[in-house]
């Protein structure tokens, strides 16, 4: 099983989220102030607009994962490709926005975008997870480490 990314959809994905918040803190300040944020002020909000989406694609989303019957492939925008045998995939998590994959002997998991796949292959791949190793979904996390009852 393969997975590529769109940027489109990331971009989407974020900014929705994005507006969505966005709306609400102004809606409060409206509520709190009687007055809606300054033209100057809804201007200055373009600088995280397009931040943000860029650090997410950047910094949370590989160019491939692929998932194979002994191997699961993580080849990220920048640095090596990363290649975890899945009889050492301690722990996998989704966190809120974030998937998080935590290979045996790492103190901090691999983090990723889920938004920026296509939803059924997304789905598709969490279910593969889900299906072959069930035991080492984790129950917990802090920060970007994942614990489990795992204990093979």
């Amino acid at each position: 099983m393969t997975l590529v990314p769109s940027l489109t959809r990331t971009v989407a994905v974020v900014l929705v989220g994005l507006l969505l918040y966005t709306a609400l803190a102004a809606i409060g300040e409206y509520w709190g102030t009687g007055h809606w944020w300054s033209h100057g002020y809804v201007v200055s909000l373009a600088i995280p607009f397009i931040l943000f989406p860029a650090f997410v694609w950047f910094a949370f989303v590989p160019r491939r994962i692929e998932l194979a019957e002994n191997e699961l492939t993580i080849c990220r925008l920048f640095g090596p490709v990363i290649r975890i045998p899945l009889d050492e995939l301690e722990y996998y998590m989704s966190c809120g926005e974030v998937f998080m994959i935590q290979p045996r002997g790492r103190s901090s998991a691999y983090q990723i975008f889920p938004g920026a796949f296509p939803r059924h292959n997304w789905r598709a791949f969490v279910q593969e997870l889900e299906t072959r190793y069930p035991e080492r979904k984790a129950s917990y996390y802090i920060g970007a480490t994942l614990y489990g009852r795992r204990k093979t």
